[in-house]
């Protein structure tokens, strides 16, 4: 597994799909080990899917690769008895978000239960895995059909493609690794691929790199032949993924076959859509100082555009967007960001630059110490030889004020800076003080409680 350019967010896997052969001949099983535990070691997929194995075979295995876990029951009780379909799994990488086992059968959920046409139990071990690093998650499923019909193998391929299409997280890629015992142009595999009745249409990932390449057998019964279709697949399903490798991993080993298959291999690149973690915040500053907006952003390769009231910001591509020296006209202004990749793109929450006063539009405190239960205002934000024009509301009812003279008014041209207003007979609420003049206006507010 390699991480990309943008840590914690862009993702290869590594996978293996491998038919081990049962165990049931134990001396020869005993010979042929070696090679299947060497072979996964050298490899390392990051998971596999592994068909027609014994539970101690599998036991084996873990303990000869300890940096694999692994997932799955029996085929004939859901426990332990018969083969196993296994999904195993570097274990430092991933957690494994939620599993099970369904059957091939009309009652899919019954252990034991045997499909149409078929003459044994026909399993599919699943789990949903969550990337430790990177928090992506995606669905693999590992499945082994029957080698006794066409039909119980396009009926497995029905049940697989119903059970798949009713998983709980359907914006999650798809793994399928599968020894289907069926060839590319059987109904098993064209209703995986092909069919408009398919929950999802699968990719094959070996004939995305190499559609016409006829050295394609995975099943060789001990000859070592490698002409002809494949039997054994890694499908892969999901938006922004795309293939990067695949292997039949056909050669000789110590003169020796590790199994009556070959191991198969792809790589898959996922590709993540931007996304903004950290939204730009609203900023006040006075006039003439700086203000600064960034954002903090996840995926693959994003291109970054700032804007102001809409438009274009040049050269603003950068997590940080740095204005030297807010004026009049950026008051109220409002920033946002557009971050966008091959995969898609997200628009930030919007930010509004606002420009400081230079000083509170009014003060308030209360002197009810002074034995009066009154409260007053200083008014500070008076321009020099402007008069403004003050007034006082509280639930939009504009109320009498008294001036230093104590004359009653409800409102009040003023001329110079800490003007005092008073105002008697203070009941809870929330005043609303306003002050207006032809180049200024503004409003503080007093909650009483």
């Amino acid at each position: 597994m390699v991480l990309g350019t943008l840590p914690a967010f862009s993702l290869d896997l590594d996978l293996m799909s491998f038919n081990i052969k049962n165990g049931t001949d134990l001396e020869d099983w005993n010979k042929r080990k070696g090679l299947v535990f060497k072979l996964l070691s050298d490899v390392k997929p990051d998971i596999a899917g592994l068909q027609e194995v014994n539970l101690y075979q599998l036991e084996e295995l873990i303990r000869s690769n300890p940096n694999y876990s692994s997932i799955g029951v029996g085929r004939i009780d859901g426990d332990t008895a018969g083969e196993y379909c296994p999904i195993v799994y570097q274990n430092a990488l991933f957690d494994v978000d939620t599993s099970g086992t369904f059957w091939l059968s009309l009652t899919p959920d019954e252990p034991g239960s045997i499909g149409i046409g078929a003459v044994l139990p026909r399993i599919v071990t699943w789990a949903r895995f969550r990337e430790i690093e990177t928090g992506i998650h995606f669905y693999f499923y590992n499945s082994h059909y029957s080698h006794h019909s066409d039909y119980a193998r396009e009926q497995a391929s029905r049940v697989i493609g119903k059970k798949i299409g009713e998983r709980e997280n359907q914006a999650d890629r798809v793994i399928l690794t599968c020894d289907c015992n069926s060839e590319e142009n059987s109904p098993a595999m064209k209703y995986l691929m092909e069919s408009d009745d398919s929950p999802l249409q699968f990719s094959h990932s070996f004939r995305e790199l190499y559609p016409h390449e006829t050295e394609a057998a995975t099943f060789h019964r001990w000859s070592g032949k490698t002409k002809g279709s494949p039997i054994d697949y890694i499908l892969v399903w999901g938006e922004r993924l795309e293939v990067t490798n695949a292997h039949i991993l056909n050669d000789k080993k110590s003169f020796r076959f590790y199994s009556d298959h070959y191991a198969i291999t792809t790589s898959i690149t996922i590709t993540a859509p931007v996304s903004i973690l950290v939204q730009p915040k609203s900023a006040s500053v006075a006039r003439g100082e700086s203000a600064v907006f960034y954002i903090n952003i996840t995926g693959t390769e994003p291109r970054i555009q700032w804007r102001k009231n809409g438009e274009d910001i040049p050269n603003a591509s950068g997590k940080e967007l740095f204005i030297t020296s807010v004026e009049a006209e950026d008051d109220s202004a409002v920033y946002d960001v557009i971050v966008s990749n091959s995969a898609g793109s997200d628009t930030s929450s919007p930010a509004l630059l606002k420009i400081q006063n230079e000083e509170p539009v009014a003060t308030a405190w209360d002197l009810e110490e002074q034995t009066k239960p009154y409260y007053a205002w200083s008014v500070n934000q008076i321009k020099k030889n402007k008069q403004m024009f003050f007034t006082l509301r509280r639930g939009g009812v504009a109320l009498r004020i008294y001036d230093i003279s104590g004359q009653s008014v409800f409102s009040k041209f003023i001329k110079a800076p800490g003007a005092l207003f008073y105002l008697g007979h203070i009941k809870p609420g929330v005043y609303v003080i306003s002050v207006q003049s032809p180049l200024y206006s503004g409003t503080d507010k007093l909650l009483v409680r």
